[in-house]
């Protein structure tokens, strides 16, 4: 009995998200360096702020990879399950790096570079920690700095950053 769901997930998986691997592996091979190899620091804040991380970038990977409408929940919770056995956590990192929106384009980088002027790497773990913050309502932050500050905040206590 638990050898039909799995083998349906396996068909599934090699018709559905296979032909992807390839789009996939560009996205990560253009991405830039810095949202490519995380410093250890961005992974914990990262794993502060996103709960469920192969979620998340299923939907970023989702809306720039497949157009076609349909029942985005189940094809979410599948594209998220192929994450997790085709991209090692390091490398959902570094996709959800380059994909998150960050108010203006796309990539935590990029932010970094516009709100302090150096790359992911060279941020303090506070500044890590906002430019995190940023990504989980810039719309909202833009209008509320002081909510931006106190998702920064939370993000230090729960990742243990300094």
């Amino acid at each position: 009995m638990f050898g039909v769901p799995v083998a349906a997930f396996l068909s599934w998986d090699t018709i559905a998200f296979r032909p992807h691997l390839a789009d996939i592996d560009r996205i990560l091979a253009q991405a830039d360096p810095e949202d490519r190899q995380l410093t250890p620091t961005m992974h914990r804040l990262l794993d502060a702020s996103v709960s469920n991380m192969p979620g998340q970038v299923s939907r970023m990977l989702l809306a720039r990879l497949d157009a076609e409408p349909g029942n985005r929940h189940a094809t979410e919770a599948l594209w998220a399950l192929s994450l997790k056995l085709h991209f090692h956590p390091d490398e959902r990192d570094a996709l959800f790096a380059t994909l998150a929106w960050n108010g203006t384009d796309h990539g935590l980088d990029r932010h970094a570079r516009r709100i302090y002027g150096r790359p992911l790497s060279g941020l303090t773990g506070r500044e890590a920690a906002t430019v995190v913050a940023w990504t989980h309502a810039p719309g909202m932050y833009l209008r509320a700095p002081e909510r931006l500050q106190a998702r920064a905040d939370y993000l230090i206590r729960t990742s243990g950053v300094r």
